[in-house]
């Protein structure tokens, strides 16, 4: 009824998890299944089942709505500005129906453009990659001239010899991918000291500025879209300088969503070759800026998507100012400086940096768990972070946890799990426990194979009220240590 005043979370929530996977990333206390064949008759036994089953997956729903209140405000103060309630929309999906709402609005008449499976196209020379480097020009002139296609399923392919493509740059080696640009550190830790800094440098608004600076807009919105785009982005930087935080992140939301909308071949502002223009020429600007900050003297650490990191000598610093200025002067883009005191990585997307501030950005089997990622034993990551970061050794940080969270591990089983002989269902939750043995493992019912890292592992479906007597802390120590070798910092 049009009365209700209705919400559904699941388009909020990132990805395409299940209630009852949301469920136990958040840590609920019991991720419940159907211990029956739903489609068949419950019977009298069956009805209190179903019943505490109902009730645990509406407060499942509500934590999981708890989680994503911030989420819903952004929509609501974005809604108020459109005239539309956004509360139940995807990232993705606002960001398409607001730039098509003021495309509409400037009488234009959107459609949704077809791509022919097989199409090709050429990439647009931006004329602003200069390169002193015969690597980086020969490069630039190999995409220009290469013809780019698209896929079945809608998707730019690059052309045979440029995917993956390793290119040496200075000291580093970076490879090359539609998704971006990476460099190939791995098993390393670095630390600023007297001699040499760390210096983080990002490209604000990095997808964005390309699209605007290269004024690259799909057929069907025509230059339309170009000025509704430049006022969002503008909207955008005007209230993060204000201070206005609601706006600045609900707007972010529509700027950085339309540009993945470019690759999505089911919306209107589909188009796989403007897609491609901006991911390719972002990883030509980084290499150009790579270029110049390894012929000063200064190398580059890192590389990943929108920005670098480089390890600056002390008397180099003023260098770094100048290739800063220049680069930014040249391409119109604004790097923003961040310095850390220390980065270990175990390569590229799995890494900790803590700031000369003491605060610490987390990456890949690193990072926390979350609704867009499952919990694999978070004390481990954790145990690695504070020794990092405080120099606690792992050991105390493990032994001082008391959740049991802390140190379960979850994931979706296709066609469902079971233990001894117990049926899990299709979520499963774990942690690793010294009365059971490492050749005993949790199993998938339709063939029998281990669950991955369930070795050892005891399911607790249902949270206790304190940590198990039974917890292997030994092993989680061990996988901390371990964990910290494959970061070089042992």
């Amino acid at each position: 009824p049009s009365t209700w005043d209705h919400v559904d979370i699941m388009g909020v929530a990132p990805g395409t998890a299940s209630l009852k996977l949301y469920g136990a990333r958040l840590g609920v206390g019991t991720v419940r299944d159907i211990p029956f064949d739903p489609r068949g008759p419950v019977g009298d036994a069956g009805v209190a089942v179903v019943e505490a089953y109902c009730e645990n997956a509406l407060l499942t729903t509500w934590e999981l709505y708890r989680a994503l209140e911030g989420q819903v405000a952004l929509r609501v103060a974005l809604g108020a500005i459109y005239g539309a309630d956004l509360r139940s929309t995807s990232d993705a999906g606002i960001a398409e129906r607001v730039v098509l709402s003021e495309v509409r609005r400037l009488g234009g008449r959107p459609f949704r453009g077809e791509v022919q499976d097989g199409y090709t196209f050429r990439l647009r020379d931006p004329g602003d990659i200069i390169s002193v480097s015969p690597v980086l020009r020969s490069l630039l002139a190999e995409f220009l001239t290469a013809g780019f296609s698209v896929n079945s399923q809608g998707r730019t392919t690059l052309p045979k010899g440029l995917e993956g493509r390793a290119v040496r740059v200075g000291a580093g080696t970076y490879r090359l991918g539609i998704g971006g640009i990476h460099s190939t550190e791995s098993c390393r830790t670095l630390r600023s000291d007297a001699s040499a800094s760390l210096v983080d440098l990002d490209v604000a608004s990095y997808y964005p500025s390309i699209i605007l600076r290269q004024r690259l807009a799909p057929k069907a919105l025509g230059d339309r879209f170009l000025r509704v785009y430049q006022t969002l982005v503008e909207r955008r930087l005007a209230a993060k300088r204000a201070g206005a935080r609601v706006a600045a992140d609900s707007l972010k939301i529509v700027v950085n969503a339309s540009f993945g909308k470019l690759g999505s071949r089911y919306s209107p502002l589909y188009a796989p070759d403007l897609f491609t223009q901006v991911t390719v020429c972002g990883q030509l600007y980084l290499l150009m800026l790579v270029e110049r900050l390894e012929a000063v003297g200064i190398p580059v650490v890192s590389a990943n998507t929108d920005g670098v990191v480089a390890l600056c000598p002390a008397d180099r610093r003023g260098a770094l100012d100048d290739v800063v200025w220049g680069w930014q002067m040249d391409t119109s883009f604004e790097l923003e400086a961040t310095e850390y005191r220390l980065l270990a990585s175990r390569d590229v997307n799995s890494y900790v940096a803590v700031g000369i501030d003491g605060r610490v950005k987390r990456k890949g089997v690193l990072a926390r768990p979350g609704l867009a990622k499952n919990p694999m034993f978070p004390v481990v990551a954790d145990a690695v972070v504070e020794h990092l970061s405080t120099g606690t050794p792992v050991g105390e940080v493990v032994r001082r946890r008391g959740d049991l969270r802390d140190f379960a591990s979850c994931r979706r089983v296709t066609g469902g799990a079971s233990w001894r002989g117990e049926s899990l269902g299709k979520v499963v939750r774990w942690y690793l426990s010294t009365d059971v043995p490492r050749s005993e493992c949790i199993r998938y019912e339709t063939n029998t194979n281990r669950v991955p890292d369930s070795d050892g592992g005891r399911p607790c479906m249902v949270l206790p009220d304190a940590l198990p007597g039974d917890v292997d802390l030994a092993r989680y120590v061990g996988m901390a240590e371990d964990l910290l070798a494959a970061v070089g910092a042992v």
